[in-house]
């Protein structure tokens, strides 16, 4: 500036001196020519020229120091506005930010992390990080340092203790203290960004816990789905619930539609005021209560009071435990609650939002689980009370015989209904007394003398009123009952009698008894009534079938005496000798047996045996007695006695089937014999054994013509015969192994 001023005067000095100049010679000549002008012109023009250029530098220069005024200003304002705007950043930054020295003490906090640990900034500056942390955590911060040292800056999880004793989770962001080609010496050298995540680790651990209570769940709902048994379904929901969310004391209980509340299983072993056997709906501290509530209203309730014991008789005991929180989920069928979930904590603030939430969809899924379970069970108990009535229904027809059904009727009512005992007493028409017929389960065998009269006893009265009775507690009645000390001596508690009626007649009385307390539901009064139609049935035919055997065996007994009349009379007429039919008869069943016939064939081989003659009634005694031999003409009406037997026996129905040996045992295995001229397995199986019986006993008897034959020679004759008259096969199974067994004829 100064030799800008110098310039300014050197150049009107100079203009100066050539206007001076010009001046004196004007006024000394007094004339101004043309050349004079061009002079004074030529002479001011440096001159002017300079202040020209001076001026307009002046200009310039005074233009240059008023924008760089104003770019001052405006940097200053710049810096202002950054550095407003990096208090506003820091001071307000929603995460903590630190600046640490390379003693580890901190030389910047902003008031975040002030917040964050509870400390003033006074106390933050200069004080050392580690104060801040426990040993594991401090070996983190060790750790990073160290990382950083290596050129290593990755965010990391530490736990800062607060001032007030609490902790809480930070995420920890490194920050570059040095920007790369341009290191500054700051006081400090770690720079960080501190995040609290407490909340959003917690959410996190909920949402973890949440999700594997979830997957825990799931995994125990197909496991529920497989159970079929309702007793092992409560425990096995309880036990989901403790395992799933991490409690230890829950309960389920039924309620009865009497309003009786029964528990059914805790899952932490009994201890006093938690085995409380029974509650009611009716009591007021009940209905008032979580527990009742939730069962009037169909919805969960919960309580976080546990020293209000809220209505809930096992509360207080659960509360003096340490539970301080009760939640009751109650389980509906779609009509009505069933049971209830109660649920115990330990922690006032265990049931979230969405923990119940969780709990209360467990809850109806459960419910859906012992609904779906308790019909499959009753579907297959109505299956099993099908089969046990298929099964006696078969027993009845298979068996006429009535202990074969009693014993049936027994084990199925022993197999469905979980019985200790069961006895049936039979009703007597002509004594009027109830007499016993079967039993299971009794320890002596002093229930087998048993007679209850109908105006004494359980089963008297059961037989009497023709209803079922139910006797919860024998202990009422022992005094009254006629086997009061045939019950006390078997330690029976309760009774249930049903009677059996057969158009409307007492046939007896079923009777089931529990050596413990038992309910007759209507399950199982519906079975063992059930029962009672077929099995009286089965008592009726059992009966009537006993007498109609009594009547076929005495009927069976007088036509086998008639028979043996009949052969006994042709012996007389034809004077055989004494007993022959009897023994050939004998003689061709043992035979028969031997060849494998079966037992129910033998009676009409029996039959026929005994009447193998029976044709010879219609031969003239001319004949039939005549001491010469026969002329061919009488040989003729000889031979047409086994016709005559045919025609004597066909009409008998009774008799028809043992047709074959009177009207076939002349025929020869060679066909040669009469009356037919059979050959081979044409003739009747019967009438071939018995040609060979009948030969056997006849040869080896006297007669009036000839003397007996001994043995070896009546074997002879056999075996010369075999194929001739006789079949080869039952000659064989008679000479070798019929006659050498000790049943063989002497």
């Amino acid at each position: 500036m100064g030799k800008k001023l110098l310039f300014i005067w050197l150049a009107l000095a100079l203009t100066l001196i050539v206007v001076g100049e010009w001046w004196a010679c004007h006024q000394t000549t007094g004339l101004i020519t043309a050349d004079s002008r061009r002079d004074l012109i030529l002479g001011t023009l440096p001159g002017f020229a300079i202040l020209i250029i001076i001026f307009g530098l002046l200009i310039r220069e005074n233009r240059a120091r008023t924008q760089g005024a104003a770019c001052l200003q405006r940097t200053d304002l710049a810096l202002q506005q950054s550095e407003a705007q990096y208090r506003l950043l820091v001071n307000n930054l929603n995460h903590g930010l630190v600046m640490v020295n390379q003693e580890h003490c901190f030389t910047f906090v902003n008031p975040r992390f002030c917040d964050l640990l509870g400390y003033s900034r006074e106390e933050l500056i200069g004080g050392q990080i580690f104060e801040f942390f426990d040993q594991e955590n401090q070996d983190i911060i060790r750790d990073q340092l160290d990382r950083r040292e290596r050129g290593e800056q990755t965010p990391y999880e530490i736990t800062w203790t607060r001032k007030d004793g609490a902790q809480i989770i930070a995420l920890i962001t490194p920050i570059p203290a040095f920007e790369p080609g341009n290191p500054l010496n700051f006081p400090f050298c770690s720079v960080a960004v501190v995040t609290d995540i407490t909340d959003r680790k917690r959410a996190e651990a909920q949402a973890r816990q949440h999700l594997q209570s979830l997957r825990l769940l799931i995994a125990g709902v197909e496991k529920l789905a497989q159970i079929r048994d309702p007793e092992a379904l409560v425990p096995e929901i309880c036990r989901l619930v403790v395992e799933a969310f991490k409690t230890g004391l829950v309960c389920l209980a039924r309620v009865e539609p009497s309003g009786l509340i029964r528990p059914l299983y805790w899952t932490e072993e009994a201890a006093p005021g938690l085995d409380h056997p029974e509650m009611r709906l009716d009591d007021p501290a009940i209905s008032h209560g979580p527990l009742g509530r939730a069962i009037a209203t169909g919805k969960p309730m919960l309580s976080n009071d546990a020293d209000r014991q809220d209505g809930n008789v096992p509360w207080a005991a659960a509360a003096s435990r340490g539970y301080r929180a009760l939640a009751v989920f109650p389980l509906t069928d779609g009509h009505r609650t069933f049971a209830c979930l109660n649920i115990y904590a330990d922690q006032p603030d265990f049931f979230t939002p969405e923990r119940l939430d969780l709990l209360q969809a467990f809850a109806g899924i459960a419910a859906a689980a012992m609904e779906h379970t308790r019909l499959s069970h009753k579907v297959e108990i109505q299956l099993q009370q099908l089969q046990s009535l298929r099964q006696i229904a078969l027993a009845i027809n298979s068996s006429l015989d009535l202990r074969t059904t009693l014993d049936v009727l027994l084990d199925q009512v022993a197999a469905r209904l979980q019985v200790d005992a069961a006895t049936v007493l039979l009703f007597n028409p002509r004594t009027s007394i109830l007499e016993f017929a079967a039993a299971r389960g009794f320890k002596s065998d002093r229930i087998n003398q048993i007679q209850v009269p109908l105006d004494r006893g359980c089963a008297g009265s059961v037989a009497l009123q023709q209803q079922p009775v139910y006797i919860p507690d024998l202990a009422v009645i022992r005094g009254r009952c006629s086997r009061g000390d045939l019950f006390n001596a078997e330690g029976f508690v309760s009774y249930y009698g049903v009677p059996l009626m057969h158009q409307g007649q007492i046939k007896g009385v079923i009777e089931i008894l529990h050596r413990s307390r038992f309910e007759a539901d209507a399950a199982m009064q519906e079975f063992v009534e059930a029962l009672t139609g077929p099995a009286a049935i089965a008592l009726d035919n059992a009966t009537l079938f006993a007498e109609m055997q009594r009547s076929h065996q005495e009927l069976s007994q007088a036509y086998a005496a008639t028979l043996e009349g009949w052969a006994m009379a042709l012996e007389l007429r034809d004077f055989e000798t004494k007993g022959h039919s009897q023994r050939v008869t004998g003689l061709t069943l043992k035979l028969a047996r031997a060849l494998g016939v079966a037992e129910a064939d033998l009676a009409h081989i029996y039959r026929g045996a005994l009447l193998h003659d029976i044709g010879k009634i219609a031969v003239p005694d001319s004949i039939l007695l005549k001491e010469g031999p026969l002329t061919s003409e009488e040989w003729v009406i000889m031979r047409q006695h086994p016709i005559f037997a045919y025609e004597l026996l066909a009409p008998i129905a009774y008799l028809r089937p043992a047709l074959d040996i009177p009207f076939c045992h002349h025929e020869k295995w060679d066909g040669t014999g009469y009356p037919r001229g059979l050959k081979g397995e044409e003739i009747p199986l019967a009438a071939r054994i018995f040609s060979v019986a009948d030969v056997w006993d006849a040869l080896g008897s006297d007669r009036p013509y000839r003397p007996a034959w001994p043995p070896e020679k009546i074997k002879a004759h056999l075996q010369e015969q075999a194929g001739e008259q006789f079949d080869p096969g039952v000659v064989k199974v008679f000479l070798e192994e019929f006659l050498s067994t000790p049943e063989a004829p002497a």
